[in-house]
């Protein structure tokens, strides 16, 4: 659920390479979950997420892909639509479980389970947005998406300029209480005042 701890995960990728939801512990990752390769509204989706890579990028997010499919067939699709981002094999079903998003009986074969389509944003470790297809054949409001990583972005300028105008107020009070000149004081006073800016900016973001 939102602000719950997102479940932690090592996958493989196309490359058999070991991957961890810990790995991008300083960005943002949006774990795009996702029925199977090939699959049409499949296809869609993640040519999708690499048209808008360089949006994701430039908010300081990782895409993940993550289906049921081998890392030979998660391959083959990443190859055939040029993706930039990884695409990772949940093969023993663990982490659709765990994230609650595992689909059965996809295309009519029944017993056959695959993951829904689904998108979550994780920062910090907790799940930040979580939007889950109330059918498999639903796409993600890719607008939505990028709307949330730019208010997280901007919450994170707004921490950042508060905790730079805190250290000039800090350095300010330390040198006026040493000889506390005029021009100090006064710069103390609009050290103060950039510091309460930045801290209602971050609060209002």
């Amino acid at each position: 659920e939102l602000n719950d701890k997102a479940p932690e995960f090592t996958l493989k990728n196309t490359k058999k390479e070991d991957v961890s939801l810990s790995d991008f512990s300083d960005r943002s990752v949006v774990i795009a979950f996702y029925p199977g390769a090939f699959t049409g509204v499949c296809d869609t989706e993640m040519c999708t997420f690499q048209d808008n890579l360089k949006s994701f990028n430039d908010l300081d997010a990782t895409v993940l892909g993550i289906s049921v499919d081998s890392p030979w067939a998660n391959a083959g699709f990443s190859d055939k639509y040029n993706l930039e981002f990884d695409l990772l094999s949940d093969i023993d079903r663990s982490v659709i479980k765990s994230y609650d998003v595992l689909f059965e009986g996809l295309g009519g074969i029944e017993g056959y389970t695959c993951a829904n389509r689904a998108v979550f944003i994780v920062k910090n470790g907790d799940v930040k947005y979580k939007w889950v297809a109330p059918s498999p054949g639903e796409e993600p409001n890719y607008d939505e998406i990028q709307e949330k990583l730019k208010v997280r972005e901007t919450k994170k300028k707004a921490a950042k300029a508060v905790s730079q105008a805190t250290n000039v107020a800090s350095q300010t009070v330390r040198l006026a209480s040493l000889n506390v000149p005029a021009a100090a004081i006064n710069s103390k006073v609009q050290a103060q005042a950039a510091a309460d800016s930045a801290k209602k900016a971050a609060e209002a973001a």
